[in-house]
C-alpha cells in the first residue's frame, strides 16, 4: 500500500485551488453577462387593445320563411362601404408598414382595407316561420405599436410610442340573426 506523505497531500491541494481559480470568471461581471443574453437592435412591442369590434361595410337583408319547413335563405350581398386601417390615435408609420409590422409580429393576419363593389353569397338556415337577417361587417381590433431596445438590465426602452392603429383584422365578417320577429345582427 502506497501513502501520500504531507509533501504529496500539499501539492495535491495546491492543484486544486488552482484549478478552481482559473475556473472564476475574471472580467465580465454577472450583470454584464445577463444584459449580452437580451440581444440588440431595436424590436417592435406590439399589444391589442380592448376586444374585436365591427362595422357594417353593407346593408342589412333579410326575409322571412313562410314554410313550416327549415329552409337555407340564399343572399346575395352587396360590399359598399368601404373600411380601412388607420391611426386612431398617434402615428408617424405608414398604414403599409404598420400593417407589416402587426402581421410579423401577432398572431392576427391584418389587411390595409375591405373589398368593395363585390356581390357575395351567404346561405342562412332559418327554422319555418322564422325571419332571417344579415348584414355583411368588416371586423377590427386595435393595436397599441412601440419601437424599443434593450438597456441595462434588460429593461425593455421605448425609442418611439406610435401610439393606436385601428386594424381590419377580417374583410368580411357575416353577422347574422334568426327569430319570430324582425331583429337585428349581432355583432
Amino acid at each position: 500500500m502506497t501513502s501520500i506523505g504531507m509533501t504529496g497531500r500539499a501539492a495535491a491541494t495546491a492543484v486544486i485551488l488552482v484549478g478552481a481559480a482559473l475556473a472564476v470568471p475574471t472580467s465580465a461581471s454577472a450583470t454584464e453577462a445577463h444584459r449580452g443574453n437580451c440581444g440588440t437592435g431595436h424590436f417592435w412591442d406590439i399589444d391589442t387593445v380592448g376586444p374585436r369590434y365591427y362595422q357594417a361595410s353593407g346593408g342589412a337583408v333579410g326575409a322571412y320563411n313562410s314554410s313550416s319547413q327549415t329552409s337555407t335563405l340564399k343572399y346575395t350581398l352587396s360590399i359598399t362601404k368601404s373600411r380601412t386601417s388607420g391611426w386612431t390615435t398617434g402615428g408617424g408609420l405608414s398604414v403599409k408598414v404598420a400593417v407589416a409590422e402587426i402581421n410579423g409580429n401577432t398572431n392576427y393576419t391584418v389587411s390595409k382595407s375591405n373589398t368593395t363593389g363585390i356581390s357575395v353569397e351567404h346561405n342562412l338556415s332559418v327554422p319555418g316561420k322564422r325571419y332571417g337577417y344579415i348584414t355583411p361587417k368588416v371586423e377590427f381590433q386595435k393595436f397599441h405599436i412601440v419601437k424599443a431596445h434593450y438597456g441595462v438590465n434588460c429593461k425593455t426602452v421605448v425609442d418611439k410610442d406610435y401610439g393606436v392603429f385601428q386594424a381590419v383584422t377580417a374583410k368580411i365578417f357575416y353577422s347574422t340573426c334568426v327569430g319570430k320577429s324582425q331583429c337585428t345582427p349581432k355583432p
